[in-house]
């Protein structure tokens, strides 16, 4: 095994074009072996997995012979396409898809790295976090994953680089809610004069 790292990418909507946009900036970047959108993927051919898709011209090159078009494909099945790399792979779920995430444990175990900001892994059932867990260590695998709250904050990954780099997290504090800090903002002004909580949820816009 190598040490060139292989990306299969899922999602290619806002968040998956900026990815791409920003891997081909990169010098001398992961190859791009798989891109999954909702109809179709595209794979580099095996077993050498070469020519990798490019990152900005892949609309281009699905009409190429020299990269393989097919019908999306399930997750078992692209984690078994990104096992046989012949070096680490990485898949970046740019989804929302709780089916997918449901399979992270699946990638995981045969060594296949996760990258997402797709929450539905990670706020579902705690037996689907702990098997994420689990899989990852038997994998020898990463997982990296982000969910924002309030103003998008990057809270997770933030709190894990300070710990990753020897910081001891002692408190936390603020207002990670828009919603609240609106309210917050009404009900407890520093200059105006204070109004009943209930005159401000009255002009909530609930609906």
């Amino acid at each position: 095994m190598t040490g060139s790292i292989y990306l299969g990418i899922v999602g290619v909507g806002g968040v998956g074009t900026s990815l791409l946009k920003q891997l081909a900036r990169i010098p001398n970047a992961p190859q791009l072996v798989l891109l999954s959108r909702s109809s179709k993927t595209l794979l580099a051919p095996t077993p050498s997995y070469s020519p990798p898709i490019p990152f900005v011209d892949w609309t281009t090159a699905a009409d190429t012979p020299s990269i393989i078009t097919v019908d999306a494909l399930q997750p078992e099945e692209i984690a078994s396409y990104l096992s046989s790399v012949p070096g680490r792979a990485i898949l970046i779920d740019n989804t929302s898809n709780l089916a997918l995430a449901q399979a992270y444990p699946t990638f995981l175990k045969q060594g296949i790295s996760v990258v997402t900001p797709n929450k539905k892994g990670f706020s579902d059932d705690i037996s689907l976090w702990n098997d994420i867990i689990a899989s990852a260590t038997q994998g020898n695998a990463l997982v990296y994953h982000q969910a924002t709250v309030g103003g998008s904050l990057p809270i997770l990954s933030t709190l894990r680089d300070l710990i990753a780099t020897g910081d001891e997290i002692v408190k936390i504090e603020g207002v990670l809610s828009g919603t609240l800090s609106l309210l917050l903002t009404h009900t407890c002004p520093l200059s105006e004069q204070q109004m009943p909580l209930g005159v401000h949820l009255s002009h909530m816009p609930w609906k």
